[in-house]
């Protein structure tokens, strides 16, 4: 072996393998040599190198052992203040919590921008229905108005559905609600109808209102109802108001 393998000079590991060989090949360890490579470790030699001389330097191996445990006690340990470190946040307070209900307004979308949410984009008329509690549902026979069981209907001019489209969309929660809680009553009488028409006068889509019990019914997504916060059902009862329907319960 050369010289070089043992150029750390009181590098353990180097040593114990060069014991390991030594101890195979039983080679003689010429004293030059000893002193340079293993000395440092106090290890001494004269003549032919034994088996069991290696024997009395088996602290060597327990040395290396060692350090092989220290090692992976050091990289356990760094994993645990990982984990620490990156534990999830704590839940948050009641001072995170923003409950406000109410509706406001924002104007944030144009009458363009409103017109392009469905099914208005696909209408090419809207109408407001009124109808009896007692009915239990908008009078709609699969796709056609059933008139003679509505008490009211308008159809909207492009002004009116321009202020429903407002209503609709730009009266929301505040910024900062984060909790939302929409309140209902345990009741379901429901007296109007948003009704969306093709060119057919064949629905397409409506949207059934209790003013009373502050609900709503429909198969459209919330993207296309806009947020039934608190205020939202007086809005929408100032609005049919406004464009001639009178009829509001008996």
């Amino acid at each position: 072996m050369h010289a070089s393998v043992c150029s750390h000079i009181g590098d353990w590991n180097n040593c114990a393998y060069i014991s390991e060989q030594f101890k195979s090949t039983k080679n003689e360890v010429k004293g030059d040599f000893q002193s340079r490579c293993c000395g440092k470790v106090g290890m001494k030699f004269s003549g032919p190198i034994r088996e069991s001389a290696f024997k009395e330097y088996a602290p060597m191996k327990q040395c290396t052992l060692s350090i092989v445990i220290f090692i992976l006690l050091l990289t356990v340990i760094s994993g645990c203040k990982s984990t620490i470190t990156n534990k999830p946040l704590p839940p948050p307070t009641e001072k995170d919590f923003h409950a406000d209900q109410k509706c406001y307004y924002d104007g944030k979308l144009t009458e363009s921008e409103r017109r392009s949410i469905y099914p208005f984009n696909k209408a090419v008329s809207v109408a407001v229905l009124s109808f009896d509690a007692k009915l239990g549902r908008t009078p709609i026979d699969q796709d056609t108005i059933v008139h003679a069981k509505a008490k009211e209907t308008v159809v909207l001019s492009t002004n009116e559905l321009n202020r429903l489209t407002d209503v609709l969309y730009n009266y929301n929660y505040s910024k900062e609600t984060n909790l939302f809680s929409e309140t209902t009553v345990g009741c379901y009488y429901p007296r109007h109808a948003i009704v969306f028409l093709d060119k057919s006068d064949k629905v397409i889509s409506y949207i059934e209102l209790c003013l009373e019990c502050s609900q709503v019914k429909t198969s459209l997504p919330k993207e296309s109802t806009g947020q039934f916060c608190e205020g939202k059902y007086d809005l929408l009862r100032a609005y049919f108001v406004s464009i001639g329907i009178r009829y509001f319960g008996d």
